[in-house]
Protein backbone atom coordinates (compact mmCIF):
# COMPACT_ATOMS: atom_id res chain seq x y z
CA UNK A 1 0.00 0.00 0.00
CA UNK A 2 1.13 3.44 -0.86
CA UNK A 3 0.96 4.55 3.00
CA UNK A 4 1.24 8.37 3.57
CA UNK A 5 4.26 9.76 5.44
CA UNK A 6 3.65 11.34 9.02
CA UNK A 7 6.46 12.59 11.10
CA UNK A 8 6.32 12.48 14.69
CA UNK A 9 8.47 13.10 17.69
CA UNK A 10 8.20 11.52 21.09
CA UNK A 11 9.15 13.92 24.07
CA UNK A 12 10.30 12.32 27.70
CA UNK A 13 13.17 10.31 29.40
CA UNK A 14 11.10 7.24 29.67
CA UNK A 15 12.46 5.09 27.00
CA UNK A 16 9.78 2.92 27.87
CA UNK A 17 7.12 5.03 27.31
CA UNK A 18 9.18 6.16 24.05
CA UNK A 19 9.27 2.51 22.54
CA UNK A 20 5.52 2.01 23.43
CA UNK A 21 4.47 5.33 21.71
CA UNK A 22 6.83 4.30 18.83
CA UNK A 23 4.99 1.05 18.56
CA UNK A 24 1.98 2.41 18.49
CA UNK A 25 2.67 4.68 15.66
CA UNK A 26 4.47 2.32 13.12
CA UNK A 27 1.01 0.29 13.55
CA UNK A 28 -1.41 2.92 12.16
CA UNK A 29 -3.18 1.57 9.23
CA UNK A 30 -2.32 3.48 5.96
CA UNK A 31 0.33 5.42 7.49
CA UNK A 32 4.48 5.35 7.28
CA UNK A 33 5.47 7.12 10.54
CA UNK A 34 8.59 8.15 11.32
CA UNK A 35 9.33 8.64 14.54
CA UNK A 36 12.17 10.18 16.67
CA UNK A 37 12.80 10.53 20.29
CA UNK A 38 13.84 13.64 22.24
CA UNK A 39 14.17 14.98 25.59
CA UNK A 40 12.73 18.25 27.10
CA UNK A 41 16.31 19.95 26.04
CA UNK A 42 16.37 19.29 22.31
CA UNK A 43 12.43 18.74 21.60
CA UNK A 44 11.92 22.17 19.87
CA UNK A 45 15.10 22.13 17.69
CA UNK A 46 14.09 18.91 16.52
CA UNK A 47 10.32 19.24 16.03
CA UNK A 48 11.28 21.79 13.69
CA UNK A 49 14.56 20.06 12.03
CA UNK A 50 12.29 17.51 11.18
CA UNK A 51 9.01 19.68 10.00
CA UNK A 52 7.32 17.46 12.33
CA UNK A 53 4.08 16.71 12.17
CA UNK A 54 2.81 15.69 15.45
CA UNK A 55 4.56 15.44 18.93
CA UNK A 56 3.83 13.54 21.94
CA UNK A 57 4.89 15.03 25.15
CA UNK A 58 4.87 12.71 28.65
CA UNK A 59 3.58 15.38 31.09
CA UNK A 60 4.20 13.41 34.26
CA UNK A 61 8.30 13.23 34.49
CA UNK A 62 8.04 17.54 34.67
CA UNK A 63 4.88 19.02 34.19
CA UNK A 64 5.35 21.99 34.66
CA UNK A 65 8.15 22.02 32.20
CA UNK A 66 6.28 19.85 29.72
CA UNK A 67 3.37 22.38 29.96
CA UNK A 68 6.08 25.15 29.08
CA UNK A 69 7.14 23.21 26.44
CA UNK A 70 3.68 22.92 24.79
CA UNK A 71 3.59 26.41 24.62
CA UNK A 72 7.24 26.83 23.05
CA UNK A 73 6.29 24.09 20.54
CA UNK A 74 3.24 26.04 19.44
CA UNK A 75 5.34 28.82 18.71
CA UNK A 76 8.06 26.94 16.68
CA UNK A 77 6.17 25.33 14.67
CA UNK A 78 2.27 26.36 14.76
CA UNK A 79 1.18 23.57 12.66
CA UNK A 80 2.25 20.95 14.86
CA UNK A 81 -0.42 18.69 16.68
CA UNK A 82 0.20 18.19 20.16
CA UNK A 83 -0.24 15.39 22.42
CA UNK A 84 0.03 15.39 26.10
CA UNK A 85 0.03 12.30 28.01
CA UNK A 86 -0.56 12.26 31.96
CA UNK A 87 -1.88 10.03 34.65
CA UNK A 88 -2.90 13.15 36.36
CA UNK A 89 -6.15 13.71 35.86
CA UNK A 90 -6.74 16.82 37.74
CA UNK A 91 -8.84 19.87 36.35
CA UNK A 92 -5.89 22.20 37.29
CA UNK A 93 -3.37 20.31 34.88
CA UNK A 94 -5.75 19.49 32.32
CA UNK A 95 -6.84 23.35 32.34
CA UNK A 96 -2.75 24.43 32.09
CA UNK A 97 -2.18 21.69 29.19
CA UNK A 98 -5.22 22.76 26.82
CA UNK A 99 -3.91 26.44 27.75
CA UNK A 100 0.10 25.49 26.87
CA UNK A 101 -1.38 24.66 23.46
CA UNK A 102 -2.32 20.94 23.89
CA UNK A 103 -4.32 19.45 20.84
CA UNK A 104 -5.63 16.10 22.68
CA UNK A 105 -4.71 14.64 26.21
CA UNK A 106 -4.40 10.77 27.43
CA UNK A 107 -3.54 9.49 30.52
CA UNK A 108 -2.05 6.74 29.42
CA UNK A 109 0.17 5.56 26.10
CA UNK A 110 -3.27 5.69 23.03
CA UNK A 111 -4.12 2.55 21.32
CA UNK A 112 -4.36 2.59 17.79
CA UNK A 113 -7.99 2.86 17.92
CA UNK A 114 -7.43 6.41 19.93
CA UNK A 115 -4.30 7.74 17.74
CA UNK A 116 -5.73 7.25 14.56
CA UNK A 117 -8.05 9.65 14.39
CA UNK A 118 -5.94 12.55 14.98
CA UNK A 119 -3.41 11.20 12.88
CA UNK A 120 -6.35 11.14 9.66
CA UNK A 121 -7.16 14.90 10.77
CA UNK A 122 -3.74 15.82 10.88
CA UNK A 123 -3.21 14.01 6.87
CA UNK A 124 -6.09 15.90 5.91
CA UNK A 125 -5.18 19.24 7.37
CA UNK A 126 -2.14 19.06 6.09
CA UNK A 127 -3.78 17.84 2.16
CA UNK A 128 -6.01 20.86 2.60
CA UNK A 129 -2.79 23.49 3.15
CA UNK A 130 -1.30 21.72 0.07
CA UNK A 131 -4.52 22.29 -2.52
CA UNK A 132 -4.92 25.78 -1.11
CA UNK A 133 -7.10 27.44 0.96
CA UNK A 134 -10.18 27.53 -1.19
CA UNK A 135 -9.07 24.82 -3.71
CA UNK A 136 -11.35 21.60 -4.03
CA UNK A 137 -11.11 18.59 -6.59
CA UNK A 138 -12.58 17.94 -9.60
CA UNK A 139 -15.20 15.27 -10.55
CA UNK A 140 -14.48 12.32 -13.69
CA UNK A 141 -16.82 10.57 -14.73
CA UNK A 142 -17.69 8.47 -17.59
CA UNK A 143 -21.17 7.16 -18.73
CA UNK A 144 -22.42 4.53 -21.72
CA UNK A 145 -25.74 3.20 -22.23
CA UNK A 146 -24.89 0.12 -22.98
CA UNK A 147 -23.90 -2.14 -20.14
CA UNK A 148 -20.49 -4.14 -20.83
CA UNK A 149 -19.27 -1.08 -22.78
CA UNK A 150 -15.85 -0.69 -20.30
CA UNK A 151 -17.21 1.96 -18.57
CA UNK A 152 -15.76 0.66 -15.00
CA UNK A 153 -12.13 -0.94 -16.92
CA UNK A 154 -11.37 2.65 -17.88
CA UNK A 155 -12.16 4.39 -14.36
CA UNK A 156 -10.61 2.17 -12.55
CA UNK A 157 -7.60 2.32 -14.80
CA UNK A 158 -7.95 6.31 -15.27
CA UNK A 159 -7.86 6.92 -11.58
CA UNK A 160 -5.21 4.68 -10.72
CA UNK A 161 -3.22 6.68 -13.53
CA UNK A 162 -3.34 9.57 -12.46
CA UNK A 163 -1.99 8.88 -8.79
CA UNK A 164 0.70 6.96 -10.77
CA UNK A 165 1.28 10.21 -12.97
CA UNK A 166 1.16 12.88 -10.42
CA UNK A 167 0.96 11.55 -6.68
CA UNK A 168 -2.34 13.28 -6.30
CA UNK A 169 -4.89 12.33 -3.60
CA UNK A 170 -7.36 10.54 -5.80
CA UNK A 171 -10.77 8.60 -4.54
CA UNK A 172 -12.48 6.38 -6.80
CA UNK A 173 -15.86 6.19 -5.99
CA UNK A 174 -18.75 3.13 -7.72
CA UNK A 175 -22.08 4.39 -8.20
CA UNK A 176 -23.32 1.41 -9.75
CA UNK A 177 -25.16 0.50 -6.78
CA UNK A 178 -26.95 -2.43 -7.99
CA UNK A 179 -23.77 -4.13 -10.54
CA UNK A 180 -20.67 -2.03 -8.82
CA UNK A 181 -18.00 -4.37 -9.70
CA UNK A 182 -14.87 -2.23 -8.58
CA UNK A 183 -14.48 -4.29 -5.68
CA UNK A 184 -13.92 -7.13 -7.94
CA UNK A 185 -11.71 -5.21 -10.91
CA UNK A 186 -9.26 -4.13 -7.98
CA UNK A 187 -9.57 -7.45 -6.34
CA UNK A 188 -10.40 -6.16 -2.13
CA UNK A 189 -13.29 -6.61 0.43
CA UNK A 190 -14.35 -3.84 2.20
CA UNK A 191 -16.53 -3.81 5.39
CA UNK A 192 -17.70 -0.08 4.27
CA UNK A 193 -19.75 0.90 1.34
CA UNK A 194 -21.58 4.29 0.48
CA UNK A 195 -24.32 3.16 2.35
CA UNK A 196 -22.69 3.93 5.55
CA UNK A 197 -21.54 6.88 4.44
CA UNK A 198 -25.28 8.05 3.62
CA UNK A 199 -26.63 6.50 7.03
CA UNK A 200 -24.18 9.32 8.68
CA UNK A 201 -24.60 12.40 5.93
CA UNK A 202 -25.93 14.37 8.05
CA UNK A 203 -22.97 14.34 10.80
CA UNK A 204 -20.10 13.16 8.28
CA UNK A 205 -16.79 14.55 9.28
CA UNK A 206 -13.25 13.51 7.60
CA UNK A 207 -12.74 11.04 10.62
CA UNK A 208 -15.42 8.89 9.26
CA UNK A 209 -15.36 9.60 6.07
CA UNK A 210 -11.72 8.07 5.87
CA UNK A 211 -12.85 5.01 7.97
CA UNK A 212 -14.94 4.18 5.82
CA UNK A 213 -12.83 4.43 2.24
CA UNK A 214 -10.41 0.98 1.29
CA UNK A 215 -6.91 1.84 0.94
CA UNK A 216 -5.69 0.07 -2.34
CA UNK A 217 -2.24 -0.92 -2.89
CA UNK A 218 -1.75 1.76 -5.67
CA UNK A 219 -2.31 4.52 -3.91
CA UNK A 220 -5.76 5.35 -4.47
CA UNK A 221 -9.19 5.49 -1.99
CA UNK A 222 -12.29 3.42 -2.79
CA UNK A 223 -16.00 4.40 -1.87
CA UNK A 224 -17.27 0.72 -2.94
CA UNK A 225 -21.19 -0.34 -3.50
CA UNK A 226 -23.60 -1.09 -1.43
CA UNK A 227 -23.29 -5.01 -0.58
CA UNK A 228 -27.13 -6.04 -1.27
CA UNK A 229 -28.75 -5.58 -4.57
CA UNK A 230 -31.48 -3.65 -2.23
CA UNK A 231 -29.38 -1.13 -0.20
CA UNK A 232 -28.91 0.78 -3.09
CA UNK A 233 -33.04 2.03 -3.07
CA UNK A 234 -32.23 3.87 0.33
CA UNK A 235 -29.72 5.97 -1.49
CA UNK A 236 -30.81 8.88 -3.20
CA UNK A 237 -29.37 11.74 -5.63
CA UNK A 238 -29.42 14.52 -3.10
CA UNK A 239 -27.24 11.60 -0.58
CA UNK A 240 -24.56 11.10 -3.47
CA UNK A 241 -24.33 14.76 -4.62
CA UNK A 242 -23.56 15.29 -0.56
CA UNK A 243 -21.06 12.70 -0.64
CA UNK A 244 -19.72 13.79 -3.56
CA UNK A 245 -19.42 17.60 -2.34
CA UNK A 246 -17.54 16.69 0.71
CA UNK A 247 -14.88 14.09 -0.89
CA UNK A 248 -14.08 17.10 -3.64
CA UNK A 249 -13.28 19.12 -0.23
CA UNK A 250 -11.01 16.00 0.50
CA UNK A 251 -9.56 14.92 -2.80
CA UNK A 252 -8.06 16.84 -5.77
CA UNK A 253 -9.54 13.86 -8.28
CA UNK A 254 -12.97 11.99 -7.53
CA UNK A 255 -13.60 9.55 -10.35
CA UNK A 256 -17.32 8.09 -9.84
CA UNK A 257 -18.18 5.30 -12.05
CA UNK A 258 -22.07 4.77 -12.85
CA UNK A 259 -24.53 2.74 -14.22
CA UNK A 260 -25.65 2.35 -17.69
CA UNK A 261 -28.69 4.25 -16.53
CA UNK A 262 -29.68 7.51 -17.60
CA UNK A 263 -31.71 8.06 -14.09
CA UNK A 264 -31.21 10.85 -11.61
CA UNK A 265 -28.50 9.89 -9.56
CA UNK A 266 -26.15 9.15 -12.24
CA UNK A 267 -27.88 12.32 -14.46
CA UNK A 268 -26.45 14.26 -10.62
CA UNK A 269 -23.52 13.20 -11.60
CA UNK A 270 -22.95 13.61 -14.85
CA UNK A 271 -23.96 17.61 -13.96
CA UNK A 272 -22.17 18.20 -11.46
CA UNK A 273 -18.57 16.76 -13.16
CA UNK A 274 -15.91 18.99 -14.79
CA UNK A 275 -15.35 15.98 -17.21
CA UNK A 276 -17.50 13.83 -18.12
CA UNK A 277 -16.19 10.83 -20.76
CA UNK A 278 -18.94 9.18 -22.95
CA UNK A 279 -17.72 5.59 -24.32
CA UNK A 280 -19.28 4.01 -27.39
CA UNK A 281 -17.80 1.65 -29.79
CA UNK A 282 -18.82 1.97 -33.54
CA UNK A 283 -21.55 -0.53 -34.27
CA UNK A 284 -24.54 1.36 -35.44
CA UNK A 285 -26.68 -0.10 -32.01
CA UNK A 286 -23.91 2.20 -29.99
CA UNK A 287 -23.68 5.22 -32.01
CA UNK A 288 -27.68 5.69 -32.23
CA UNK A 289 -27.70 4.71 -28.48
CA UNK A 290 -25.20 7.89 -27.83
CA UNK A 291 -26.96 10.17 -30.31
CA UNK A 292 -30.25 9.60 -28.15
CA UNK A 293 -27.93 10.15 -24.94
CA UNK A 294 -26.21 13.10 -26.18
CA UNK A 295 -29.53 14.71 -27.34
CA UNK A 296 -31.16 14.13 -24.08
CA UNK A 297 -28.31 15.51 -22.14
CA UNK A 298 -28.07 18.86 -23.95
CA UNK A 299 -32.03 19.41 -22.94
CA UNK A 300 -31.57 19.08 -19.77
CA UNK A 301 -29.19 21.66 -19.87
CA UNK A 302 -25.71 19.89 -19.21
CA UNK A 303 -22.64 21.98 -20.35
CA UNK A 304 -21.88 20.48 -23.50
CA UNK A 305 -18.26 21.29 -23.30
CA UNK A 306 -17.69 18.86 -20.17
CA UNK A 307 -18.68 16.49 -22.59
CA UNK A 308 -15.70 14.17 -24.14
CA UNK A 309 -16.95 11.30 -26.57
CA UNK A 310 -14.85 8.11 -26.41
CA UNK A 311 -14.04 5.44 -29.03
CA UNK A 312 -14.02 2.44 -27.27
CA UNK A 313 -12.28 -0.88 -28.43
CA UNK A 314 -13.69 -0.03 -32.37
CA UNK A 315 -14.69 -2.74 -34.31
CA UNK A 316 -11.77 -3.53 -37.23
CA UNK A 317 -14.66 -4.91 -39.45
CA UNK A 318 -17.24 -2.02 -38.88
CA UNK A 319 -17.53 0.38 -41.84
CA UNK A 320 -18.11 3.87 -39.33
CA UNK A 321 -15.72 5.72 -39.10
CA UNK A 322 -15.01 8.54 -36.48
CA UNK A 323 -15.73 10.84 -38.62
CA UNK A 324 -19.42 8.61 -39.15
CA UNK A 325 -19.73 8.92 -35.28
CA UNK A 326 -19.16 12.71 -34.90
CA UNK A 327 -21.26 13.24 -37.63
CA UNK A 328 -24.34 11.27 -36.32
CA UNK A 329 -23.37 12.48 -32.60
CA UNK A 330 -22.79 16.15 -33.06
CA UNK A 331 -19.86 15.78 -30.19
CA UNK A 332 -16.15 15.37 -31.74
CA UNK A 333 -14.37 12.09 -31.40
CA UNK A 334 -11.80 13.31 -28.86
CA UNK A 335 -10.28 9.95 -28.11
CA UNK A 336 -9.85 6.00 -29.46
CA UNK A 337 -8.53 3.18 -27.09
CA UNK A 338 -7.54 0.11 -29.10
CA UNK A 339 -9.05 -3.23 -28.36
CA UNK A 340 -6.47 -4.79 -26.21
CA UNK A 341 -9.13 -7.89 -24.74
CA UNK A 342 -6.01 -10.25 -23.60
CA UNK A 343 -4.95 -7.55 -20.98
CA UNK A 344 -8.20 -6.50 -19.71
CA UNK A 345 -9.29 -9.64 -19.78
CA UNK A 346 -6.26 -10.67 -17.52
CA UNK A 347 -6.46 -7.57 -15.53
CA UNK A 348 -10.04 -8.42 -14.40
CA UNK A 349 -9.59 -12.01 -13.70
CA UNK A 350 -6.85 -10.93 -11.68
CA UNK A 351 -7.85 -7.94 -9.67
CA UNK A 352 -5.11 -5.59 -11.02
CA UNK A 353 -4.60 -2.08 -12.84
CA UNK A 354 -4.14 -2.85 -16.60
CA UNK A 355 -0.51 -1.53 -16.55
CA UNK A 356 0.51 -4.14 -13.68
CA UNK A 357 -0.10 -6.87 -16.58
CA UNK A 358 0.99 -5.34 -19.69
CA UNK A 359 2.53 -1.62 -19.54
CA UNK A 360 3.24 -1.65 -23.07
CA UNK A 361 -0.28 -2.16 -23.60
CA UNK A 362 -1.86 0.20 -26.15
CA UNK A 363 -4.73 0.57 -23.92
CA UNK A 364 -2.86 1.39 -20.99
CA UNK A 365 -1.30 3.93 -23.40
CA UNK A 366 -4.71 5.53 -24.51
CA UNK A 367 -5.53 5.55 -21.19
CA UNK A 368 -2.48 7.20 -20.13
CA UNK A 369 -3.17 10.07 -22.69
CA UNK A 370 -5.87 10.42 -21.45
CA UNK A 371 -4.49 10.79 -17.86
CA UNK A 372 -1.94 13.39 -19.34
CA UNK A 373 -4.44 15.45 -21.23
CA UNK A 374 -6.52 15.54 -17.38
CA UNK A 375 -3.55 16.72 -15.05
CA UNK A 376 -1.41 18.47 -17.62
CA UNK A 377 1.57 15.76 -16.97
CA UNK A 378 4.37 13.99 -19.22
CA UNK A 379 5.70 10.52 -18.45
CA UNK A 380 8.76 8.53 -19.24
CA UNK A 381 9.48 4.89 -18.77
CA UNK A 382 12.04 2.48 -18.90
CA UNK A 383 12.52 -0.72 -20.58
CA UNK A 384 10.44 -2.43 -18.61
CA UNK A 385 7.50 -0.26 -18.25
CA UNK A 386 8.15 1.85 -14.94
CA UNK A 387 8.13 5.17 -14.29
CA UNK A 388 11.36 6.55 -15.01
CA UNK A 389 10.71 10.29 -14.62
CA UNK A 390 7.84 12.41 -13.75
CA UNK A 391 7.66 15.79 -16.41
CA UNK A 392 5.10 18.66 -15.33
CA UNK A 393 3.75 21.14 -17.77
CA UNK A 394 2.98 24.43 -16.63
CA UNK A 395 -0.68 23.97 -16.80
CA UNK A 396 -0.87 22.68 -13.28
CA UNK A 397 1.18 23.70 -10.03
Amino acid sequence: MNAESIVAVVIGKDRSNQQAMSEVFTSLPGFKVVVESADFANAVQKVETMSADVAVVFLDERPDVGCALLARLKQARPGVFTFAISSDRSAELIVKAIRSGADELSSAVPSIQELLPPVIKIADGRRRGAQGPHSVGEIITAFSPHGGAGVTTFLTNLATTIHRLTDASVCLVDLDLQNGDTPVYLNFKHPYSILDVCEHIENLDPVFLQGTLFHHSSGIEVLPPPPMLEDGESISAQNVADVLNHLKNAFQYVIVDTSSFLNDLTFSVIESAEKVFLLTDNMVPSVRAMQRVVNTLERLGVDMANLQLVLNSPVERSKISTHDITDVVKLEVKYTLPCDSLTAIEAANRGVPLYEINPKSPLVSGITDIGRALTGTNETYDSKGRLFGRFFSDARP
